[in-house]
C-alpha cells in the first residue's frame, strides 16, 4: 500500500523539476531575448543620434540662408517701393520685434510707412461685437462712409477701417477722419497706435503670429481675414505676413489659403521672421502693385518661397 509520505515525496519532487525547468527554460529564452533587445535598443540610441545630428546639420543651413539673404537684403529690395506708402496692422499677439523688422525692411525699400497700428484683444472678442457695431454705425463717425449692408461686427469694423487706413485711386481719407476713427478705436482699446499720427497709405501690411486658440479663436481668424479682405479691397492691395505657425489649417495665413477668393487677391508670406521673409514681403507688395497674389514661404501650402523680384 502506497503511504502519505510517498505522496507527499512524489509531490515535491514534481514540483521541483517544474521549477527547476522554468529556471532553465527562463536562462536558456533570456539569452537571446536580452542580446535582441539589447540590439534594438542600440539600435535606437544609433538612429536619435543620427536624427540629432541631422537636424543640426538643418538649423545650421537655415541659420547660414538667413544670414545670406540678410547680408544681401539691402541690395534685394533697395527701391523696390519707391513712391509707395504703407501701412502697418498688427494683430494682438504679434510681437513689438517682428513689427520693427517688418518696418525696417519697407523703409529699406524706400516705402513710406504712415502708421503702425496694433489691434487690441478687444477688437476681435465676442463679448465686445456690440460695443464695435455701436461705434461703427454711430452718426459721430465721417461723413460719406459706405459700409456694408451686414450686421457682423468684424465685417463693419474691417470696413471702417480699410476706408481710412487705405486710399482709393480716386479718394484720400482725409487726416481729421484718420484721426478721428482710429482715435475712437483706441479710446475704446481695441487698438493701440505706435509712433506718429497715422495717415492712409497705398498698400497695408497685415502682420500675424501662430494660430489662435481657445473658444474666441475662431472669431479672432474671422476678424483678421475680414479686415485682409476689406484692406486690400479698399487700396492698392495688401500682404498677410506671419510665422510658420500662421499658415497651419487654423491659422490666419492657412485659412486665407483655403479661401480661393480671398488668396486670388491677397498675398500671404509665412517666414517674415526671417530675412528671406521680409525680402518676399518687398517683393510681394510690388506685386501687389502689378495686380497679382501669391502665396510664398516655406509651409507646404505656400505657392513658392518667394515671388520673383518684378521692376
Amino acid at each position: 500500500m502506497i503511504s502519505f509520505r510517498y505522496h507527499l515525496v512524489s509531490l515535491i519532487a514534481v514540483l521541483l523539476a517544474l521549477t527547476v525547468g522554468i529556471v532553465v527554460g527562463t536562462a536558456v529564452l533570456n539569452g537571446p531575448m536580452l542580446a535582441d533587445l539589447r540590439g534594438q535598443v542600440t539600435a535606437l540610441s544609433g538612429d536619435r543620434a543620427s536624427v540629432r545630428a541631422a537636424n543640426g546639420d538643418l538649423r545650421r543651413e537655415l541659420g547660414r540662408r538667413d544670414e545670406f539673404a540678410a547680408r544681401v537684403a539691402d541690395a534685394a529690395v533697395t527701391g523696390r517701393l519707391a513712391d509707395t506708402s504703407v501701412v502697418l496692422v498688427s494683430a494682438a499677439n504679434v510681437s513689438a520685434g517682428l513689427t520693427a523688422a517688418v518696418r525696417a525692411v519697407l523703409v529699406q525699400a524706400g516705402a513710406t510707412v504712415t502708421g503702425d497700428i496694433q489691434l487690441l484683444p478687444g477688437y476681435s472678442d465676442p463679448a465686445r461685437s456690440a460695443e464695435l457695431r455701436a461705434y461703427v454705425t454711430s452718426d459721430s463717425l465721417p461723413a460719406g462712409l459706405q459700409l456694408p449692408e451686414s450686421g457682423d461686427a468684424s465685417v463693419l469694423g474691417s470696413a471702417l477701417l480699410s476706408d481710412v487706413l487705405v486710399s482709393r485711386e480716386s479718394t484720400t481719407p482725409s487726416a481729421k477722419d484718420v484721426t478721428q476713427v482710429v482715435a475712437g478705436l483706441a479710446s475704446l482699446r481695441m487698438l493701440r497706435v505706435t509712433g506718429p499720427e497715422v495717415a492712409a497709405a497705398d498698400y497695408a501690411v497685415l502682420i500675424t503670429a501662430g494660430h489662435p486658440t481657445g473658444a474666441s479663436a475662431a472669431g479672432q481668424v474671422t476678424a483678421l481675414t475680414d479686415l485682409a479682405s476689406a484692406l486690400d479691397g479698399a487700396g492698392r492691395g495688401a500682404v498677410v505676413v506671419g510665422d510658420r505657425a500662421s499658415a497651419d489649417r487654423t491659422g490666419v495665413l492657412g485659412v486665407i489659403r483655403t479661401d480661393r477668393a480671398l488668396s486670388a487677391s491677397v498675398s500671404t508670406v509665412d517666414s517674415v521672421t526671417g530675412a528671406a521673409g521680409r525680402v518676399a514681403t518687398v517683393y510681394a507688395l510690388v506685386e501687389q502693385g502689378a495686380g497679382k497674389a501669391g502665396q510664398y514661404g516655406v509651409a507646404p501650402n505656400a505657392g513658392s518661397a518667394m515671388p520673383g523680384p518684378g521692376r
